[in-house]
């Protein structure tokens, strides 16, 4: 059973839609929604399986992780939202009684994110550079 508190060591995963990225990098947009930036808790389970999960119905999209802990380096606050069909669930709100993540603060969690998995329609760092 994951806990309601969700701890610096865990990692987030967001999905990122295919639009958001650059040729190095992806648009703050990837995490700006006025709902909070929906996010996936790592959950002790594998990455491949985490991915996968995430990305279902979603072949075109990409994922980006970071940990918890940075979130909170960011000034922003991970909240634990398990729902019915994924136990897995959570956001990113700016504060614990703000929802919307001010642009500065979607800049730092951009900038620390890491991607894990780049959508088959964007080219590559790589590509993109030959």
């Amino acid at each position: 059973m994951l806990s309601d508190s969700i701890l610096d060591s865990e990692w987030l995963y967001r999905a990122i839609n295919p639009m958001y990225f650059r040729e190095v990098g992806f648009s703050t947009s990837a995490f700006k929604d006025k709902k909070g930036a929906s996010v996936d808790r790592d959950g002790d389970r594998e990455e491949p399986v985490i991915i996968h999960a995430l990305l279902t119905g979603l072949p075109e999209w990409g994922a980006v992780r970071l940990l918890a802990q940075v979130c909170r380096a960011c000034d922003t606050f991970p909240i634990a939202k398990a729902e019915p069909e994924n136990r897995y669930h959570a956001d990113i709100h700016q504060s614990k009684d703000r929802v919307r993540i001010s642009n500065a603060r979607l800049k730092c969690l951009t900038d620390k994110a890491t991607l894990v998995h780049r959508p088959p329609a964007t080219p590559s760092p790589a590509a993109a550079a030959s």
